[in-house]
């Protein structure tokens, strides 16, 4: 016995079913093949970008909370915020914070620099393992990378920069 089912007389094809003399329609392994790679290519597609977007804003709130700008005026906003202070209060913290701003600021600028002088000396280790055309390239990526932090955490010239200078003033 034949375990297709077969049409009624009568009533109409369903798919699937076999037709009299018609073989039943095969589904295309390819197009079941496109549409799990279409999904797998849109589950990709929403893992890049939402990591893309994680590591910006990730980055956006590393530079806002380590930077010294309006320092004063978000960290007198959180006291007022959290403590709930009064007007005579938060007049003396912001008297207080204005006092401690500039400590505060070299402290951070000093840690930073020491932290670069840990770089430096791991830098002078690695340096004689590379290659001269990468260890142009690697001073080149490092030359950058000061510039750009220097100027995103508002620490002013880089040492790179303030050699610049000094060499170019007459004596």
């Amino acid at each position: 016995m034949n375990d297709t089912p077969q049409a009624n007389q009568g009533s109409v094809p369903v798919e699937g079913m076999q037709t009299s003399g018609t073989p039943a329609p095969k589904r295309s392994f390819w197009r079941y093949l496109k549409i799990i790679l279409l999904l797998i290519g849109m589950f990709l597609l929403g893992l890049i970008s939402g990591a893309a977007l994680g590591v910006g804003y990730s980055m956006k709130m590393a530079v806002r909370l380590l930077s010294m700008e309006n320092w004063a005026q978000r960290t007198i906003k959180d006291y007022r915020v959290q403590l709930k202070l009064d007007d005579v209060q938060l007049k003396t913290v912001k008297e207080i914070v204005s006092k401690y701003q500039p400590e505060i600021m070299e402290t951070r600028n000093k840690t930073f620099r020491d932290f670069g002088s840990v770089l430096a000396r791991m830098d002078a280790e690695i340096k004689p393992v590379l290659t001269s055309e990468q260890q142009a390239r690697w001073e080149a990526i490092k030359k950058k990378r000061m510039e750009e932090f220097h100027r995103i955490f508002k620490l002013g010239p880089s040492k790179t920069e303030t050699n610049k200078v000094q060499t170019s003033q007459p004596k």
